[in-house]
């Protein structure tokens, strides 16, 4: 379908192209072909051929459009909030007390009493015994005796360390008790008192222990509870409904009006110079320009030129015939 539209495009432009074409005719005032001849004074020139062609182009176009903006406000807004108050109450509370009563009741006693009892028990007893005993004692006797010892005098010892040279001691004789100890043994006859464990049968007066149940007043203490009934005034929590305001942050919506611009094609009329003007014209035509002059074929326009073999439309010729 693309390729289809762009060969009818270029088929049109062609066509618009190659109308000038048609209607051209040689600058020569003559019907006949021009005589070969100098070229004559050049001639005034002429208007090109402009043609008007419809262009599609982008223009800016201008426009007003509404949009919906959503922008953030601050709203006041009443809401109930709740509170916690104390407030005293009158309550009926029973309560229990506690009262110490003195009674007396019958209390089983169950003791333990002491009954002399005989008994007939074997018992084993220590007797003393005498005996008589013969033993061999050992004693240390000093059997020594007194022996007569010279020894030198007191005074001639002084002497002695006083004058060393010379001195001649002098002696005396005294009796010294020369010992000797000697173990004698002697026998000895003692009498020696002795126990000797004796068995006998013997009644023995035993405390048993029996347990006796008796009863008995006991005076005790009980304690009982009894139920009071009193008023009290009690601090109670109640939820409080109030009112109060505050600020929220809500985005509402705001309708604006904007301008703004957009490209638009648009079909715009050209005036376009579809061929250039014809040079001055000379006495001497070209036959073959004006034999060519009335062609009507689709390439005698725009794409004629291109395959024209004649003198003076050729790029080399210098007269510059009308019949382009």
């Amino acid at each position: 379908m693309f390729h289809r539209n762009l060969i009818c495009g270029l088929l049109a432009s062609v066509a618009l192209i190659g109308l000038p074409g048609m209607t051209r005719a040689c600058a020569a005032p003559c019907g006949n072909p021009c005589p070969p001849a100098p070229c004559a004074a050049p001639a005034p020139a002429c208007a090109p051929v402009v043609t008007t062609v419809t262009v599609y182009e982008q223009v800016p176009e201008t426009y007003t459009a509404t949009r919906t903006v959503y922008k953030t406000e601050c709203v006041n807004e009443t809401y109930t909030a709740y509170k916690h108050e104390c407030v005293q109450e009158a309550r009926q509370v029973t309560k229990y007390v506690s009262r110490t009563i003195c009674e007396t009741k019958d209390v089983v006693v169950h003791k333990t009493i002491c009954v002399p009892t005989v008994e007939c028990r074997t018992v084993t007893k220590k007797v003393p015994v005498c005996k008589t005993v013969c033993e061999i004692q050992r004693k240390c006797v000093d059997q020594g005796c007194y022996q007569e010892q010279c020894v030198e005098t007191f005074s001639s010892k002084l002497r002695g360390k006083m004058n060393s040279c010379g001195h001649c001691p002098e002696y005396k004789t005294h009796k010294v008790w020369v010992p000797n100890k000697v173990w004698v043994e002697t026998p000895v006859t003692k009498t020696v008192k002795s126990y000797e464990c004796v068995t006998e049968t013997v009644n023995v007066t035993v405390n048993k222990k029996v347990c006796v149940s008796e009863t008995q007043k006991v005076t005790c203490n009980r304690v009982v509870c009894e139920p009071v009934c009193e008023t009290v005034m009690v601090n109670v929590q109640k939820c409080v409904p109030y009112t109060a305001t505050r600020q929220v942050q809500k985005c509402v919506p705001v309708c604006e009006t904007y301008t703004a611009t957009r490209m638009v094609c648009k079909a715009v009329q050209k005036q376009v110079v579809c061929q250039p003007a014809p040079a001055p014209s000379c006495d001497s035509g070209c036959d073959t320009c004006s034999s060519k002059k009335h062609r009507s074929s689709l390439f005698s326009g725009g794409f004629g030129g291109m395959f024209r073999k004649c003198g003076c439309g050729s790029a080399t010729s210098s007269c510059g015939c009308g019949c382009n």
